[in-house]
């Protein structure tokens, strides 16, 4: 190894200091590149070997991982096209994307005629939740102001001031 190829492959490396794999790649280039004359063939075969099967367990974990983020996204989607359904809006872009090619922006919500299935399963609910609660809040002021009204004397009964 020159002594330029070797500064060189100690900054790449160096870039990722503490990860201990990029420290066993240092040492398995610096083998096969003839830095360390002392370690034999099946030295470095071995140190290949485990290596290659440590890169090879990740990239497997990364591939299981990205399968998974992938069925969470589908399912987000999925999910996201039913609520835009729901509240009239564009299932591609909710009206945020001018270059839709479905609605070329002006999909938000109430720019289409709801999905009855999804505007029954997510919207009615809500809106007797706040039709319930509207009611609620009309009573509690109307028991309030009959009771204030029917606390305070009448108008005739008031002092007269001089």
């Amino acid at each position: 190894m020159t002594a330029s190829t070797e500064t060189d492959t100690t900054a790449l490396l160096s870039q990722f200091a503490g990860d201990p794999r990029a420290a066993q790649l240092a040492q398995l280039m610096t083998a096969l590149n003839g830095g360390d004359r002392a370690t034999d063939n099946a030295d470095i075969k071995r140190q290949y070997k485990k290596t290659l099967e440590r890169f090879k367990s990740i990239v497997k974990d990364f591939k299981r991982e990205n399968r998974r983020l992938r069925e969470v996204n589908n399912g987000l989607l999925a999910h996201s096209e039913l609520l835009a359904g729901a509240v009239g809006a564009c299932p591609e872009c909710w009206g945020e994307d001018r270059a839709c090619e479905f609605c070329e922006g002006d999909g938000g919500p109430g720019a289409f005629f709801p999905e009855n299935e999804s505007f029954e399963e997510f919207v009615k609910p809500v809106l007797r939740m706040v039709r319930e609660n509207m009611s609620r809040k009309r009573q509690k002021q109307n028991t309030e102001t009959t009771m204030t009204s029917t606390t305070q004397p009448p108008a005739e009964y008031e002092e007269q001031k001089p």
